[in-house]
């Protein structure tokens, strides 16, 4: 079973540290930011490369 994490507030201090945790434990992560998509999107990408998958969402966005 794969495990999943969605992460409020990722792109920045606790929340960022965690998102990349899960990633390099091999967790696929949902990358949410409530006022950067482009923030997002980069951790997002640079994230890709540690998890098979990541997901960058902003704001009131449903996944």
């Amino acid at each position: 079973m794969q495990k999943v994490a969605l992460v409020t507030g990722s792109t920045s201090g606790i929340g960022e540290a965690t998102v990349r945790r899960f990633a390099a434990d091999g967790f696929q992560v949902v990358v949410h930011s409530r006022t950067s998509r482009d923030a997002g999107a980069a951790l997002a990408a640079e994230l890709g490369v540690m998890s098979r998958k990541v997901v960058p969402c902003c704001g009131g966005e449903s996944v």
